[in-house]
C-alpha cells in the first residue's frame, strides 16, 4: 500500500501544474471528457471499462488513439476520470457519450479540445488539489515521445 503524502504547499503545487500542463500542451489533443461509472471502481477496473471503449471507438473510426487517463478520487465515493484524446477528430460525440452511458456510467463532459485553452485550463487543477490521490496513465505511444523528447531511451 502506498502512504499518501499530504502536500499543503503552493511550492509543490504551483510547479507541477507548469511542468505537466506545460508538457501535455506538446501533444495535438482533440478531445477531452470527465466519465463516471455507475458503481464504484478501482483504478484497474476503470481503467478496464475506458480502454474497452476506446478500442471500440479507435476500431469504428480505423485509427489509432493516443490518450492521458487520470484515476480521480477527489470525491472518494464516485471516482472520476478525466481524459485527453487525441485522434479523435470528427467523431460524433453524442453516439460516444451514450456508448459509455450504456455500458459504464455518465458522461459529465465530453467536447473538443480548444487548443487556445490549453491542457492546464482541462487538467492543470488536478495537480493542485490536496484532497485527491490521482493516478495517470498515458499511452504508448505518447510515453515514448516523451521518453525520446527527454533525450533518454525507450526501452
Amino acid at each position: 500500500m502506498t502512504k499518501k503524502v499530504p502536500f499543503d504547499d503552493a511550492e509543490v503545487h504551483v510547479p507541477l501544474y507548469k511542468v505537466y500542463g506545460g508538457w501535455l500542451e506538446d501533444f495535438t489533443w482533440s478531445h477531452y471528457g470527465i466519465l463516471t461509472s455507475d458503481e464504484y471502481l478501482t483504478c484497474k477496473e476503470a481503467w478496464r471499462k475506458f480502454n474497452k471503449w476506446k478500442r471500440t471507438m479507435a476500431k469504428a473510426i480505423d485509427r489509432k488513439i493516443d490518450y492521458l487517463f487520470i484515476y480521480d478520487t477527489e470525491h472518494p465515493d464516485n471516482p472520476h476520470l478525466h481524459v485527453l484524446l487525441a485522434g479523435t477528430e470528427g467523431i460524433d460525440v453524442g453516439h460516444w457519450a451514450e456508448e459509455w452511458e450504456e455500458k459504464v456510467g455518465i458522461v459529465r463532459k465530453l467536447v473538443q479540445y480548444d487548443p487556445k485553452k490549453g491542457a492546464r485550463f482541462y487538467l492543470g487543477g488536478k495537480f493542485l488539489k490536496d484532497d485527491a490521490e490521482i493516478q495517470i496513465i498515458l499511452s504508448a505511444r505518447l510515453r515514448a515521445i516523451a521518453v525520446m523528447k527527454e533525450g533518454g531511451s525507450n526501452e
